[in-house]
Order: structure tokens, then C-alpha cells, then sequence
């Protein structure tokens, strides 16, 4: 008994066990489904057979089994008859066929090689009635219709396969519900079923009486007399371009091009034996595998085929041809006609076969090695015409082919959503596989930031890679310890680096392109205007050099390992200039593919202090951060994203990222208007010369009238400063006396006698070494 096996049910399905057995009533509501569809067509006079799988529950081999099907077709399943009792052999993980040529054929459409197709033979007028349809793993469909009194035919039309069979022969099945195979289009299991249960009160006379489907039956068979027409190939193409292992035969080491013959020669000679054994079977005649002389001949062109399309042997098509037709089985009835249509249909189906076990260690190492030199192009060369030199210069596919859509409409539903840095409500603030950028003063955390979720996620198992071109080695593993993690963690899974030069010679080169072939979950590129010096950039200011770095690092780290990248970097020294950008030309903003956050202290962070850094959004590319910020802020467009609290008062720093409260606005309503250094000043001429007024003020001070006024006004708001009516209603500005709160304990009042007005330290670090 097969015990545990796939769910089946329609869409994706996982390799997990179910508890269900032959004897239980208590199925999932598909499979009970599926199997009531089963016995209808059972009980109308189609014959249902039952496929075991190629393995039990999670060892289940969805590649293996007859032709690749994942499943064993038994001995004769030609020969099936109408039987309710054929059900009673299921059991989970198992396969359902159905028996073409008993009333009802199957139209097989894949979609995935022609999406028009079914639209096509509607617009033509040749599609028959339809009876049934179902949808299958790879998105395609099959269409029930009435017996066309044909044989089975592959390859009609490009993803346009035929089911079908008489009383002669010709025979061929279709898979139907609950039956789980890997979708041919993503790779992952899935599960057939029905879009339109077949309408068995319309079986019988029903059918018989159906003659729709003349005009098709015509088109399948001037395909098949097409066919044999032609004249013996001495190639084969491939009805849809297949990726080969790139490594070629000539390539190899000669110790391994030894292997690889005589692995090569071994399956030509199997392949040979089995279809000289056909030669002796009668007529009728299936192996243990349900095989006749035709999927003998099938089976032997398609693994040929997939043989002679690796680039990893030196077999070619033409070698393979000769091997099938020299040894393919042939009589009156089956002729070579009939081994070289074969040949047509199947040579090329399926992706090329792939390398041999005992070859895969040094395969992968060759394929790493010609992938690395394919990538690698003359960087100097590449950057004098603005490519991207030591990334992506080789790509095995144009850059301007047309981009296939599908597999984006198909999840069009799905927004893109953040799943690194999170905050203590859950929601996330950095994108896998896009660019960001942290950004903000000297001092102000943002390297510590990007540590922090480096120790989180090394710690769950999870790899970091660590472009470092400021710190030093000993500085970051320290602050890792500090946030929390342990030395095995770090040796594991923490990747850092200290690149000094261009990768663009042979001896950076390799470590580069490893790196590149990688996988990461984070990607942290510390000191961009290092960076950009290392890879021949003048300036942070030339927007040329820094699109042209972004497309040679940041941009290619998150597309080829998987990883959130982050870039740290400096603002300008001036506040109200500064905005949301970071120092330099606006091509790094623009060249961001996920999110860009300035780094802004807001209580002092150190050892032995419990400080607050909040990050505020300055760009979303994918839009799912925005929407879970706080308050919008005029002056530099900006929403706070995140309040990180960092408790480094004990031996462990504890850290809580936090939400911004959504419902309030932010703390200053005036935010706009806060420019510290200029209320500073503002609030000494004040305190100096009491009683001028605003445009008194400006005057003093001078400068841009409009920001003085602002941070007047900001000055009267936080209570620190009076206005006084003066003569001709003048209003006079004085310093507001001291008052008391019952805030004055916490640092808090709503007056200060004198003194200047601050709001961050001008050194947030109070000692560089060894202080968070």
C-alpha cells in the first residue's frame, strides 16, 4: 500500500504527507470529487485506469516513472475495460488515466508554447463539441470531445497534442483529476482538475451520434501524411528553445571526457537493446512499463534526442538519428516512415538531458568558471561606453528581446511586499531583491542599522554578505557581538569583504564573480563614495559615474543573489538643502529599486546610553512601505518609517524597532520650520536685545527672510520666546521667563531663562572606539 502521499487538490500542492487510507471516507473534498468524476465516466462506458507513483509521499519522483511522467503506466493499460473496480486500487499519491478511443478523445492545449492555440482552431471552425474540460499542471487544457476515429497524434501544431485511438489501435490516455505532476511552466508540483465536469447525461447516444469533430480529425491527419512526406532529417530542432548546461564537451578536463563516453556509450547501447527486444515482440505486445513497439520507439527518439542537445557530450543529432533508425523496430504495419515521424515528434521535446552524477562536482566547477568568463568583459572598454562593466556585459540574452509578460500577469494580483527589517507590528522596510539606501550624517547610525539586521538574520540561519569600504573588520564583528551574535553564526553565515579594487583583472575577478553566484538574503555596500572611487568613479556628484556604478554593483548584487541590498551613505552638511537625498548626484535616488531612509538621531546612542535613531522614508519605489508611516514632512518630503530604540545599558545591546504612532502626527507640527543652528542664533540676538521685532531680527541675523521668520515663529510655539505688543502695535520679541513644569523632572520645560537652543548633540558617538 502506497501510505502517505500529494494533497490533490487544484492549484499548487506540496510534497506533504496526508493521513488518508484506501479504506477511509474521510477523502479531502477534491479527491472525493475527482473520484466521483472517475466513476461517472466508468460507469458511461470510458475507461479509468490507476497509475502508482514513483515513490511514496516526500520520495516521490515526479521526473521518474514511465516517460517521465512520475507515475508507472501498468502492463496493457490499453487493454483497459469500463470497471468500477479499477478504482478500488487507489490510494494516495496515485495517478488517474483515461482510455482515449471508447467515445471520448482528448485535445491537449499547452498554453505555455502557444497561447492563441485553443483561439485558433475556434476562429478555423474546426473544434469539435466539447463534452469536458479540465486544467492542467502547466496551465494548459484538455478538452473531452466524441471519438474522432483517429490514432493519437503529438505535435499537431505547436502545444497542440490529440488523444485518441480505435478499435485497430493508436491508443492514448489523459491524465485526469485528482493526479499531481510538476507544471511544465514553474516547475512545481500542481494538481490536475476540472473546469467543466464532464456531462455524463449527454454520454452515450450522445457521442455516437457527434460528428463534429470531422473537420479536426482532417487536420490531424494531414499532419501526420505532412510528416512522412519529408524527407529523413539529419537534424532535429526543437518545437521550443531549450537552455543546455553551457559547459561544453571540448572544454573538459580529458579524464572526465573519458567518463563521459563511456557513460554516453552505455545508454546508446541500453537504448539500442531495448528496441532490439521490441523486434521480437508480437503484435499487441506490452512490457512491464505498458509499452509497445510505438512508445518503445517514442521513448528511445526523446532520450536520444535530449542526449544529443547536451552540450556536455559529444553526441550529436545527426549520431542519434542514425543510432534510432538502424535499430528502431519495423514490420508491413509499422514502418520507417512511422520511426522517423517519431524522430519529429519527440527528439526534441523536453529540456536537453542533464549531466551525469559521477560528473556533477566538476561540472558545476566548470560551469561556475565559463559563467565567470562569460560575465567578464573588458571593463575600461565597457565603462568608456556607460555599460555595466564587470556585471552584466554578458548576458546569454539580448537586453533589448522582448521581455515575456506572462508570468507577471499571472501574479498581477500580488503587490511586491518588504520582508526584511522588521518592525515590532510586523510590517517590513526592506524589499528582497531590490536597492536601497540609508542614508544621513556623520555619526548617526546608519551602519549600526544595517547591522542590526545582519545579527537578526545570521542568527536565524540566514547568509549576509558585507561590502565594507570605511570600517574595519574587528569594528563590525565587535558591534555583531555586542547586538547579539554568536561566533558560529558569524563564521557561517556572515560574508564580509574589504574591496580595495576594481574586480576587472584576473585576480579580483574570480572572487568576484563567486560572489556573484551566491545566494544572500541582505547586502550591505558601507561607504559609497568609497565604492564609487574603487570602481573608477571621479565624484559622487557625476551622475554619469554613479548610474554607471550602479549598474555595475547595487544592481546586479540584488538581481543575481537574491538580496535586499543596502547602501550606506552621507548627506550634505547643510540641512536646508539637503532634502531626502543622499550626498552627490541624483542618479543614486533615481537608480533606487526599492526603498531610500534617512537616518536621523533623536536621542543620543552610545554604551552604557539608551538612545532612539529614526528612519523616515524618503522614496518607495514599490509602494508598500509609505502606506504604514506616519506623517507626511514638507520640508524634505519624508514619512518616519521606524523609531529604533537601542538599549546598550547592559553587556548585550537590546534593540526594539517600532512603529510610528499612524493615528498622530508627528511630535512638531511647525517640523517644517525647525532649523536649529539658525534658532539658535535667533535666540541669542533675542536674549540680547530684547524688544526688537521680527523684522529686527532679520536684520541682525540676515540671510534668507523667510527661513528667519519660520524659525522665529517656531521659537514662539515651543514657549521659549513672548511677543509683546509695542507702539503702533508693534510686536516686540522677548525671552520668555522661566516657568516650571511637572515635565521639569524629565528634562522637559516651557521656558528657559537663557542659554542656546539644541536638539541633537553635535557628537553622537562619545567615543569612537568600542561605543555603539
Amino acid at each position: 500500500m502506497v501510505g502517505e502521499g500529494l494533497t490533490a487538490q487544484a492549484g499548487e500542492v506540496g510534497l506533504r504527507c496526508i493521513d488518508i487510507r484506501p479504506d477511509s471516507v474521510d477523502w479531502p473534498a477534491s479527491v472525493r470529487e475527482a473520484l466521483d468524476v472517475a466513476d461517472g465516466l466508468i460507469g458511461a462506458g470510458i475507461p479509468v485506469f490507476v497509475c502508482k507513483p514513483d515513490g511514496v509521499g516526500a520520495d516521490w519522483n515526479p521526473r521518474g516513472g514511465t516517460g517521465g511522467t512520475g507515475y508507472f503506466l501498468r502492463r496493457g493499460w490499453q487493454n483497459t475495460v469500463a470497471d468500477p473496480a479499477e478504482l478500488d486500487e487507489f490510494e494516495p499519491g496515485c495517478a488517474l488515466a483515461m482510455v482515449c478511443g471508447h467515445g471520448l478523445d482528448g485535445i491537449d492545449v499547452d498554453l505555455y508554447k502557444d497561447d492563441q492555440g485553443e483561439a485558433r482552431l475556434r476562429a478555423e471552425g474546426v473544434m469539435p463539441a466539447v463534452y469536458a474540460e479540465a486544467s492542467t499542471p502547466s496551465g494548459g487544457k484538455h478538452f473531452l470531445v466524441a471519438s474522432l476515429g483517429i490514432h493519437s497524434r503529438d505535435g499537431v501544431r505547436a502545444g497542440l497534442d490529440v488523444k485518441a485511438g480505435t478499435s485497430s489501435g493508436g491508443r492514448g490516455f489523459l491524465f485526469i483529476a485528482p493526479t499531481v505532476k510538476l507544471s511544465k511552466a514553474s516547475g512545481k508540483p500542481r494538481a490536475y482538475s476540472w473546469v467543466q465536469r464532464p456531462g455524463l447525461q449527454r454520454l452515450g447516444s450522445a457521442i455516437r451520434d457527434d460528428h463534429s469533430g470531422h473537420e479536426f480529425a482532417k487536420l490531424v491527419e494531414a499532419a501526420r501524411t505532412e510528416a512522412r512526406r519529408r524527407p529523413h532529417p539529419v537534424v532535429a530542432t526543437p518545437s521550443t528553445p531549450v537552455e543546455v548546461d553551457p559547459v561544453e564537451y571540448s572544454a573538459m578536463p580529458p579524464g572526465l571526457c573519458r567518463r563521459i563516453d563511456a557513460y554516453i556509450a552505455k545508454v546508446v547501447d541500453g537504448t539500442c537493446n531495448d528496441l532490439k527486444t521490441a523486434h521480437a515482440w508480437p503484435e499487441g505486445y506490452r512490457d512491464d512499463r505498458g509499452r509497445g513497439w510505438e512508445k518503445c520507439t517514442a521513448d528511445a527518439a526523446m532520450r536520444l534526442g535530449q542526449l544529443a542537445r547536451a552540450a556536455w557530450n559529444r553526441l550529436t543529432l545527426e549520431d542519434a538519428f542514425d543510432v534510432l533508425i538502424r535499430n528502431a523496430p519495423v514490420d508491413g504495419a509499422w514502418t520507417e516512415v512511422d520511426v522517423v515521424d517519431k524522430w519529429r515528434n519527440q527528439s526534441g521535446r523536453g529540456d536537453a538531458a542533464p549531466h551525469p552524477p559521477f560528473a556533477a562536482a566538476e561540472l558545476a566547477e566548470l560551469v561556475a568558471h565559463q559563467h565567470n568568463m562569460e560575465v567578464t568583459s573588458q571593463v575600461d572598454s565597457e565603462a568608456s561606453h556607460g555599460r555595466a562593466d564587470v556585471s552584466e556585459g554578458a548576458e546569454s540574452r539580448s537586453t533589448w528581446a522582448p521581455v515575456d509578460l506572462r508570468s507577471i500577469l499571472a501574479g498581477a494580483n500580488e503587490q511586491l511586499r518588504p520582508t526584511l527589517f522588521p518592525r515590532t507590528d510586523g510590517q517590513s522596510l526592506l524589499y528582497s531583491g531590490m536597492v536601497h539606501s540609508f542614508h544621513g550624517e556623520s555619526e548617526s547610525g546608519k551602519s549600526l542599522l544595517v547591522q542590526i539586521e545582519a545579527a537578526r538574520l545570521i542568527l536565524s540561519g540566514k547568509n549576509v554578505l558585507y561590502l565594507d569600504f570605511e570600517s574595519d573588520p574587528s569594528s563590525v564583528v565587535r558591534r555583531l557581538e555586542m547586538l547579539g551574535a554568536d561566533s558560529k553564526a558569524i563564521i557561517d553565515h556572515f560574508d564580509y569583504r574589504r574591496p580595495e579594487a576594481k574586480p576587472d583583472n584576473d585576480f579580483e575577478r574570480p572572487e568576484w564573480l563567486a560572489m556573484l553566484s551566491r545566494q544572500y538574503d541582505l547586502a550591505v555596500i558601507d561607504g559609497v563614495t568609497d565604492s564609487l572611487g574603487v570602481f573608477g568613479g571621479s565624484s559622487s556628484k557625476d551622475n554619469d559615474a554613479v548610474a554607471s556604478w550602479m549598474r555595475a554593483l547595487p544592481r546586479p548584487l540584488a538581481t543575481k543573489t537574491g538580496a535586499a541590498v543596502v547602501m550606506v551613505d552621507h548627506v550634505t552638511k547643510d540641512r536646508e538643502s539637503r532634502g531626502r537625498f543622499a550626498i552627490g548626484g541624483q542618479a543614486k535616488m533615481a537608480g533606487l529599486t526599492g526603498a531610500a531612509y534617512i537616518v536621523e538621531v533623536t536621542k543620543p546612542i552610545g554604551r552604557g546610553m539608551k538612545g532612539v535613531i529614526e528612519l523616515r522614508v524618503g522614496k518607495d519605489r514599490p509602494g508598500a512601505v509609505r502606506a504604514q508611516c506616519g506623517s507626511y514632512r514638507k520640508s524634505d518630503r519624508t514619512q518616519l518609517a521606524a523609531r529604533v530604540v537601542l538599549d546598550s545599558t547592559g553587556s548585550i545591546t537590546v534593540v526594539s524597532i517600532e512603529p510610528p504612532d499612524l493615528l498622530v502626527q508627528d511630535e512638531h507640527p511647525g517640523d517644517e520650520g525647525r532649523q536649529p543652528e539658525l534658532m539658535e542664533r535667533a535666540h541669542r540676538a533675542i536674549e540680547q536685545s530684547p524688544g526688537l521685532t521680527k523684522s529686527g531680527i532679520v536684520k541682525v541675523l540676515g540671510g534668507n527672510r523667510s527661513r528667519v521668520l519660520k524659525a522665529i515663529d517656531v521659537l514662539v510655539e515651543d514657549g521659549r520666546v513672548a511677543v509683546e505688543e509695542g507702539p503702533r502695535r508693534a510686536q516686540l520679541l522677548t525671552i520668555k521667563k522661566f516657568q516650571e513644569t511637572e515635565n521639569q523632572s524629565s528634562g522637559e520645560m516651557t521656558g528657559t531663562g537663557s542659554g542656546s537652543y539644541t536638539e541633537e548633540p553635535e557628537n553622537q558617538y562619545p567615543n569612537s572606539s568600542g561605543n555603539l
